[in-house]
């Protein structure tokens, strides 16, 4: 069951990478230096995903089949969780800042930007603002997605 759910979420990992690719491209002809900063944050968010997923195999396989649960090794994982949070809200502020609003999605996408900053930072210390991150999450990945969508072929002069 934990292989699955790490397989899972490295999945997600590549679907919100590639959605905040597609912001980026939208905030780039603004300014150059927000999107650049922004996606580098949003790898951040990437790798650190990535490399707490990797971790929580090895803690829960263990070496040798036994798993590893020792104090030192929950407290590293926690060190990887939070600035992968940290990393994730700086690219959601940034890419907030240089999102054109051009519409009603647009608008949309960018205030959801900035509600998951707060809620996200809030879920570190209520556990039922934990459920409204994973939420928020998915939806800005379906609309940040759907933006980019459109606002690519608006740029191609598509209807």
């Amino acid at each position: 069951m934990v292989k699955a759910n790490i397989v899972l979420d490295d999945l997600f990992a590549l679907a919100y990478t590639g959605a905040f690719l597609g912001l980026a491209a939208l905030v780039w002809p603004r300014s150059k230096w927000l999107a650049g900063i922004a996606m580098f944050f949003a790898l951040a968010t990437a790798v650190l995903d990535l490399t707490e997923n990797a971790h929580l195999m090895t803690m829960a396989l263990g070496i040798l089949g036994e798993a590893d649960l020792t104090s030192s090794a929950l407290a590293e994982l926690n060190v990887i969780t939070q600035l992968k949070y940290s990393a994730s809200h700086m690219a959601a502020f940034l890419f907030g800042m240089g999102l054109p609003r051009r519409g009603w999605l647009g608008w949309v996408v960018t205030v959801l930007l900035f509600v998951f900053v707060v809620i996200s930072t809030i879920g570190f210390a209520l556990e039922q603002a934990g459920l409204a991150r994973i939420l928020l999450m998915w939806l800005l990945l379906a609309l940040g997605g759907w933006l980019a969508w459109r606002e690519s072929k608006s740029m191609k002069g598509e209807k």
